[in-house]
């Protein structure tokens, strides 16, 4: 089992309080099944800011500035992109010997 998280459960950003308790909630979990459910394997993904049609609705404008800025403070200096995570997703799913794992594909946000 490979589930999807966020930066939110360990990334202190005003205003997402909903968000935040929701991926941490499925990354404590993760873990836990990780351990019931063995051997089956139970790790979680959790992208960063990344290109895809989630932020059509924005404003092209606010969304090629939200883009931008993010490229200019993210330490790998790029915003993702929807094959980064699918990366992510096949490692956790080809790796037998990984389980209980969070494996984050933020470039670098977390660090900041």
């Amino acid at each position: 089992m490979t589930f999807t998280t966020g930066m939110l459960s360990r990334k202190v950003v005003a205003n997402t309080y909903a968000k935040t308790a929701m991926n941490a909630a499925l990354e404590a979990v993760t873990k836990i099944l990780a351990k019931e459910l063995a051997p089956i394997r139970v790790n979680a993904v959790s992208p960063g800011l990344t290109r895809t049609t989630a932020y059509k609705k924005m404003d092209q404008a606010a969304r090629e500035t939200m883009y931008a800025n993010a490229k200019n403070q993210l330490p790998v200096g790029k915003v993702g992109e929807a094959h980064d995570v699918a990366k992510a997703y096949l490692f956790a799913i080809e790796t037998p010997y990984m389980t209980g794992a969070i494996i984050d594909v933020d470039g670098g946000a977390l660090l900041n």
